[in-house]
């Protein structure tokens, strides 16, 4: 069955939430790819036409986690312009850590994901 773009791309999100919600829960190696399918309402043999490997799709995830966090620190980079270099590298690394370090009561589950997955 072929999948329309949207659909391409809402399951795509799907297999990344799970994966990242897998990563923090399971890790690499004990999350299969029977886990992610099924929680993105997808055949086995249609996951290979999202990811070439289970591998590949959690380096996706990590290259997710790097671009939030990049942006998070760029961000309080460009905030924190004019200040000594010091002190804008710590300004940038303290937004990192407070983003990574979001309590589970937030809500904000994709924040909870970095948590296990740095």
């Amino acid at each position: 069955m072929a999948f329309t773009d949207y659909e391409t791309d809402q399951l795509r999100k799907a297999l990344l939430k799970e994966t990242r919600r897998c990563a923090v829960t399971l890790g690499m190696k004990k999350t299969s790819v029977e886990q992610l399918t099924k929680a993105a309402g997808i055949a086995k043999g249609s996951f290979y036409k999202f990811y070439e490997s289970k591998e590949m799709l959690f380096f996706a995830v990590l290259e997710n986690v790097h671009s939030e966090l990049y942006g998070v620190a760029d961000h309080a980079l460009r905030e924190s312009d004019g200040l000594q270099p010091s002190e804008r590298a710590a300004k940038a690394v303290l937004a990192v850590c407070r983003r990574r370090t979001v309590p589970a009561s937030t809500g904000n589950a994709s924040v909870r994901c970095l948590q296990g997955v740095i």
